[in-house]
């Protein structure tokens, strides 16, 4: 799931977020912001958000946040250790990476 922090009008992207927490509490998903909000990018990678990423993005940033989801997704249900999975990542996205 991508997310915007600001979706004007209503809610912000870390309310919808957390609203749908609420119905699939494993959900993860990238926020965006074309704002340095540091504060809120914290609060929201401590409600398990997967990853933030500052406006403008690439497609490339974009492509490797949503490959580093699917991958911890993969993972997280293998793997019961947090930091077993944070291990396993940074492996499998190194050997993504090499070849």
């Amino acid at each position: 799931m991508i997310l915007d922090m600001m979706m004007p009008p209503g809610i912000d992207g870390m309310e919808t977020y957390r609203r749908i927490r609420e119905m699939r509490p494993d959900q993860r998903a990238i926020l965006l912001s074309g704002f340095a909000e540091m504060d809120r990018v914290s609060k929201a990678q401590a409600e398990g958000v997967g990853a933030f990423l500052a406006k403008p993005i690439s497609l490339e940033k974009l492509a490797i946040a949503v490959r580093e989801g699917i991958v911890y997704g993969i993972l997280r249900k293998r793997l019961p250790c947090h930091a077993e999975r944070q291990r396993s990542i940074s492996s499998w996205l190194s050997r993504c990476d090499q070849r």
